[in-house]
């Protein structure tokens, strides 16, 4: 049996010299896999979380601006009715006849109009 008497200290400088070995062991290739995994999980994470904000910004600008456009066409389709409503109105047989009277129209002769062929 062999005794050690030093207490594994250098007395000269205090403490022991650190050795780094050039080559790796599995554990280390382990811990920067799961380094890179977080890594890239993190960052994907984050992006995902960046883009469904943008998106939920693109979808209500995008609300808004499809209520603004029903508004719009809300207004025009009352104007349209008004205005078909208005065109019936002057395309009545009773009025065009009376109208034709006050400006003193009469209906062209046979002789004066040709058949379009």
């Amino acid at each position: 049996m062999i005794k050690v008497y030093s207490s594994g200290k250098s007395k000269r400088f205090g403490r022991k010299q650190q050795v780094y070995d050039r080559r790796s062991s599995p554990a280390d290739h382990v811990r920067r896999g799961r380094k890179i995994m977080v890594s890239v999980i993190s960052a994907t994470m984050l992006l995902t979380a960046l883009i469904g904000f943008c998106m939920n910004q693109l979808i209500s600008s995008q609300q808004s601006e499809l209520g603004r456009v029903k508004s719009i066409h809300s207004d025009l389709q009352q104007a349209n009715d008004l205005l078909l409503a208005e065109r019936n109105t002057l395309l009545q047989e009773e009025r065009l006849a009376t109208a034709t009277v006050k400006l003193g129209l009469y209906p062209p002769h046979d002789s004066q109009s040709r058949k379009a062929s």
